[in-house]
């Protein structure tokens, strides 16, 4: 047997290496990338784990877009509460354990790549509705709305503008952090708006998208360090 990395420094394993200690026995064990087999129905987990475990390494980029969809916080679980059953065996589960250790750190990484995947297929979607074009954002003008920002009066509902903040991620980082500035600048970044940003996280994540619940709060730590800076906190 091949001599396996130590328990203690798994987390920084990576995850090709060990599956490149791994013996094929034989042609037919690991498919090629054109026969890999039908991926199992979401829930499987416990066969996600073996299928992911036995498909050959040459195929593993691949296969991190084909199982994307199913690279869910609750598979995570599952790997790590099949660690725990295995680490309870002491030595004799030594083996295994090191292979779901080094397969959690791969699925982090899946999951960063569906989430980046999930956003542009969002973006792609509004640029369709909008027949080709991105979305055209709604313009704030940060100079001449200086007296209601004085004053407390806001130009756009709370509503209006996260909708303008999700169309301009729609467009791009760059929109969305322009969007963001502007807003700020013009007093319109507010608790109410940050609370909105913070609650659609909190959905998204109980809704198993964690990528979208990680972008949220990222617009939300934005929008507080601008309004900071514009010198409205």
């Amino acid at each position: 047997m091949s001599p396996l990395v130590p328990v203690s420094r798994v987390g920084r394993l990576d995850f090709h290496a060990l599956k490149n200690q791994k013996k094929v026995k034989s042609s037919d064990q690991h498919p090629t990338l054109t026969h890999l087999p039908p991926i199992n129905a979401a829930g499987d987990f416990d066969g996600l784990i073996e299928h992911l475990l036995s498909t050959p390494m040459e195929a593993m980029d691949y296969e991190t877009v084909r199982c994307g969809p199913l690279m869910t916080k609750e598979f995570v679980d599952h790997i790590k509460l099949r660690q725990q059953t295995y680490a309870s065996r002491g030595p004799a589960g030594e083996e295994p354990l090191v292979e779901l250790q080094a397969l959690e750190e791969w699925v982090m990484v899946a999951r960063e790549r569906q989430s980046e995947r999930d956003d542009n297929a969002r973006r792609a979607k509004a640029i369709e509705a909008n027949g080709g074009e991105a979305p055209l954002v709604v313009p704030i003008n940060a100079n001449t709305d200086e007296s209601n920002s004085s004053s407390g009066q806001s130009k756009f509902d709370t509503g209006e503008k996260f909708d303008i903040l999700m169309t301009c991620a729609a467009s791009g980082v760059d929109a969305l952090r322009n969007a963001i500035i502007d807003l700020a600048k013009a007093g319109e970044v507010d608790d109410v708006l940050v609370s909105l940003l913070q609650s659609n996280a909190l959905n998204a994540e109980e809704a198993g998208d964690d990528g979208r619940a990680k972008f949220l709060r990222k617009v939300a730590e934005v929008c507080v360090r601008e309004r900071s800076a514009a010198g409205f906190d």
